[in-house]
C-alpha cells in the first residue's frame, strides 16, 4: 500500500499518484505534466523512480534526469516546484553521487530527533546545510498535526560558548577591520 492509501488520500484534482513512475521516461513525464499541470510534484524516491538505473546512483550520470527536469521546468510543461526525495546512507550521510545534490536548489536533511531532547513522536528536524545558492541555512522543526497537515518553524541555534581566547580574538579582528589607517 502507498502512504496515500494509509491516510485515505484519494486521487483528486489536487492529488495525483502516478504508479510505476520512471524519471528516465521523458516523453511520458512531459505528457503527464501537461495533462495535470501541477504546481508541486514529489518524486519519492529518486532511486525508486529510476527503474533499473538505481544501481548506478554512485555515478554522476544518475543525476541526469534531475538536471533535465530543472533545466526544462516551465518550458516543456507549466512551471512547478519539484521535490526529489533521496534517502540517506546507513550512516545518515548523503548517498550516491554528489551530482545528485548539486543538481537541486537545496538539500534538506530530515531526521527523527533524539528521544531525550524533548521532541514529540510527530516531530522531525530539517537541517538545511549552509546557505546554498543564497538559501536559508539552518534548522527547522516539522510537526505533523492531527489533521495530517505539517507546520514548520525555524529553530534558533543554541548559543555557542565563547572562550576567553575566542572573545579576545573577536575583539582583535573587529579592531583590525574597523581601523582607518595603519
Amino acid at each position: 500500500r502507498t502512504e496515500a492509501d494509509l491516510h485515505e488520500i484519494k486521487q483528486s484534482e489536487n492529488f495525483v499518484f502516478v504508479p510505476d513512475f520512471n524519471m528516465y521516461r521523458r516523453m511520458e513525464f512531459i505528457k503527464t505534466m501537461n495533462r495535470h499541470k501541477p504546481s508541486l510534484i514529489c518524486i519519492d524516491s529518486v532511486s525508486g523512480c529510476s527503474g533499473a538505473k538505481a544501481a548506478d546512483e554512485n555515478k554522476a550520470e544518475f543525476a541526469s534526469p534531475i538536471i533535465w527536469m530543472n533545466a526544462v521546468n516551465g518550458e516543456l510543461w507549466p512551471a512547478c516546484t519539484i521535490i526529489f526525495i533521496h534517502h540517506a546512507n546507513a550512516h545518515g550521510g548523503f548517498r550516491g553521487s554528489s551530482a545528485i545534490g548539486a543538481a537541486v536548489g537545496e538539500v534538506w536533511k530530515l531526521e527523527k530527533p533524539e528521544a531525550d531532547k524533548g521532541f514529540s513522536v510527530d516531530q522531525r528536524l530539517i537541517t538545511v546545510p549552509g546557505k546554498q545558492r543564497g538559501g536559508f541555512g539552518g534548522t527547522l522543526l516539522q510537526t505533523q498535526e492531527e489533521d495530517l497537515t505539517l507546520t514548520i518553524q525555524e529553530i534558533e541555534p543554541a548559543e555557542k560558548d565563547v572562550t576567553r581566547a575566542g572573545s579576545i580574538m573577536a575583539k582583535v579582528l573587529t579592531r583590525l577591520r574597523t581601523r582607518d589607517r595603519w
